[in-house]
């Protein structure tokens, strides 16, 4: 997955590129690759005209809501301002789950003993965990 790569020709904002999720990013070990791991399922699980399957594409909610909040009234621009900061809430929340998720991938990787990895190997490559009692 660490393979995918936004569009450049892409907004900053449509890309995800917010402050918060740049500190993140550069805070977190492979930050980079855990942002574009989060970044291909959020695009697959957003709306088909962006080429995904399902019918909310969280960073492009944000960026669009962002844009609009200037032309609105108050009332609308606090509730906006909810919005947006909610929606990179969840953003950066996946985006550190993300990154602990590939941790902990690796780390159940390098647990098993080579005997144990020749034993449990499947055809495709990958280790097929025990259960410890």
């Amino acid at each position: 997955m660490d393979r995918y790569t936004m569009d450049p020709a892409k907004d900053p904002l449509f890309r995800g590129e917010f402050e918060v999720v740049k500190t993140l990013v550069s805070t977190l070990k492979d930050g980079a690759a855990a942002k574009n791991e989060c970044d291909k399922v959020i695009d697959k699980n957003g709306t088909p005209k962006t080429g995904g399957t399902g019918i909310k594409q969280l960073r492009e909610n944000i960026a669009e809501s962002k844009l609009s909040y200037e032309i609105m009234d108050d009332a609308a621009q606090a509730f906006l301002k909810m919005k947006i900061m909610d929606n990179i809430h969840k953003y950066f929340y996946l985006i550190v789950f993300t990154a602990y998720i590939r941790e902990a991938a690796d780390l159940a990787r390098e647990s098993c003993t080579d005997e144990q990895k020749a034993a449990l190997t499947l055809s495709g490559g990958r280790c097929a965990f025990l259960e410890t009692n």
